[in-house]
């Protein structure tokens, strides 16, 4: 799968210039949650020219790889991904939320 090379775009550090508000405010947020300051929310979109997103081959193993080595960089705090919420719901069968609305376009094609 491509998660290598996907992995790697999706390393990024920015920290506002001293002396800013943007600054100041991530002064006060070290200050009262330190196990938080440094963490950052990614998105990914995944688009095919033609056919269902979530029919894509290798997917699931996609989505492994790259949670296998985002937890390396030892950073990871959370990840959530349309194949681990599926996995997440398999046992309640027919009982499990349709939750693929909340990450695939109405096309099908596109997803994040």
């Amino acid at each position: 799968p491509f998660a290598p090379g996907f992995a790697q775009a999706a390393t990024v550090t920015v920290e506002p210039p001293s002396g800013t508000d943007g600054y100041d405010a991530l002064m006060q947020y070290k200050r009262y949650f330190p196990h938080l300051a440094l963490t950052a929310d990614y998105s990914g979109l995944l688009q095919v020219a033609s056919g269902r997103v979530l029919d894509t081959p290798g997917l699931a193993e996609f989505s492994d790889e790259l949670l296998r080595q985002l937890n390396e960089t030892g950073q990871l705090t959370q990840y959530l991904s349309n194949t681990t919420l599926a996995e997440l719901y398999a046992p309640l069968g027919s009982l499990a939320p349709d939750f693929s609305s909340q990450f695939v376009s109405k096309d099908g094609r596109t997803m994040i």
